[in-house]
């Protein structure tokens, strides 16, 4: 289970790509509630304009209308199909080249425009959550500006500008840093979270509420897409010999040597889980009435072969497997784990350590009726 962070780290690649997806749903939902505020503030900044040059006021406030129009178009996943941070990136460009250009337009404007210029940059940390991202959606407007301010001031008042800009993009990129730790403490939190909440405490597999809403699920895919599914159901044979001989913390390591070994005889899209004391069941998806079989001998036999080694020596055990294989008459889940646990029952009965297949229903019912 991962730790939440006290540091900015790498995450995994698939972890990594889990954040920047969730992050991207963010700022998908965050898009169309700041489009309004943004169109707003840029034309309603119009009036500064007027203050500063009324000659030039009229192209300035024409520019400003544009630039909120092209942009508007991002603030839709409809109109573009860029991800959410390059149409973040996007209104950032438009919105920050129009100040720019309506700077450049107004008598000592660019000067007197670089506070809000600047500042724009600061939503930008909340819109990127990498540094490369960052600065391929601040180096833009950077660049507009510092060759269009070059000739509008004395070379004193232009290097200090330069710096002005280059120092709040600095700020704004710690503030985007901070940001990304909060974001990604706050997203290890909730794995850990959902980890608890879908594992069993002591073994780490899947516990009984996950496993069934994980196999609903399956039978879902299975009888849309007419593909098989299994259900193999174990149960630890004389558990309570061993709870009772060696203690019930030996019991405890007994189950996670069990757990283990489960884990490295299935494959990866198949889903071990713990429904109650020492019953596991194993979800089977894609595989048929033989190849259930096979799974379950294999672990069968691997358990068999497993000890734990204790202060009062080896412990050793077996378990009985039963499997049931998903058929039209089975209409949830419960009632294909009912047949697996039959089978289970079957395999107890007949002197543990073995695996026994369900019979259809179908098959018991006729076998009833001849019978009768």
């Amino acid at each position: 289970m991962l730790a939440a962070p006290t540091r900015l780290q790498r995450l995994p690649r698939k972890l990594e790509e889990q954040l920047r997806s969730k992050h991207e749903s963010d700022v998908e939902q965050l898009l169309p509630v700041v489009g309004p505020v943004l169109g707003m503030l840029m034309i309603g900044f119009g009036l500064r304009d007027y203050l500063i040059d009324p000659e030039h006021a009229g192209q300035t406030f024409l520019l400003r209308v544009a630039a909120v129009a092209v942009a508007a178009i991002a603030f839709w996943r409809t109109a573009l199909r860029w991800s959410p941070t390059q149409r973040a990136g996007f209104i950032h460009w438009v919105y920050a080249s129009a100040l720019i250009g309506v700077s450049f337009l107004l008598k000592g404007g660019m000067h007197y425009g670089l506070v809000t210029i600047s500042a724009s940059i600061f939503l930008v940390a909340l819109a990127s959550l990498r540094i490369s991202t960052f600065l391929w959606i601040a180096s833009g407007p950077f660049l507009l500006y510092t060759v269009l301010s070059a000739n509008d001031t004395s070379i004193i008042a232009y290097l200090n500008d330069i710096v002005s800009y280059f120092f709040n993009i600095c700020l704004a990129l710690v503030l985007m840093l901070m940001f990304r730790f909060f974001r990604e403490k706050a997203f290890l939190l909730e794995l850990q979270l959902m980890h608890v909440a879908q594992h069993d405490g002591l073994t780490g597999l899947y516990n009984r509420a996950h496993i069934t809403e994980l196999a609903d699920r399956e039978i879902m895919r299975a009888r849309r897409h007419h593909r098989p599914l299994a259900v193999a159901m174990l149960d630890i044979d004389h558990f309570k010999i061993i709870n009772d001989t060696y203690g019930h913390g030996i019991g405890d390591l007994a189950l996670k040597a069990f757990a283990d070994a489960c884990r490295g005889c299935v494959r990866e899209i198949d889903q071990l889980g713990r429904i109650g004391g020492e019953e596991f069941a194993c979800l089977l998806p894609e595989t048929s009435e033989s190849e259930a079989l096979a799974c379950a001998e294999r672990l069968r036999a691997c358990i068999e072969a497993l000890g734990v080694d204790t202060p009062k020596g080896r412990v050793q055990f077996t378990v009985s497997i039963g499997v049931a294989v998903l058929q039209p008459e089975h209409a949830n889940w419960e009632c294909l784990l009912r047949d697996a646990d039959s089978a289970l029952y079957q395999a107890k009965c007949e002197g543990r350590n073995r695996v026994v297949l369900a019979r259809p229903r179908s098959s018991v019912l006729a076998h009833g009726l001849d019978a009768a």
